[in-house]
């Protein structure tokens, strides 16, 4: 066994919630100069649904978090162009996927692609 699967082996028994902060652009293009950032977040989201697949016999349940974009340090300078939630959004609605138990949760809602 490698990588994930290598560090991370499920006992039967074992019960528990992982979340993944991705980002809405790792399902959606963008224009610009990000390839490398939406490319690193589709295969996020992607990696956690192939472990999704592959542990869907345990008590395991795996979330992928998928906002737009949140007020912090990194998308400082560009505000009005991207119109940011705040991160207590984000938060909120992390934790009602993760009580719904969904595969992967978009912020804002009606930001869906």
């Amino acid at each position: 066994s490698s990588g994930i699967n290598a560090e991370w082996p499920l006992r039967p028994g074992d019960q528990g919630h992982v979340v993944n902060i991705a980002s809405m652009l790792g399902l959606m293009p963008l224009q610009g100069q990000i390839t490398d950032y939406c490319a690193g977040k589709a295969g996020a989201i992607h990696a956690l649904a192939q472990l999704r697949n592959q542990h869907a016999h345990t008590n395991v349940h795996f979330t992928a978090v998928c906002p737009w974009f949140v007020r912090t340090k990194l998308i400082a300078g560009i505000e009005k162009e991207t119109n940011p939630m705040e991160p207590e959004e984000l938060v909120r609605a992390a934790i009602q996927g993760i009580r719904e138990e969904k595969d992967v949760v978009m912020v804002p809602d009606s930001a869906r692609p």
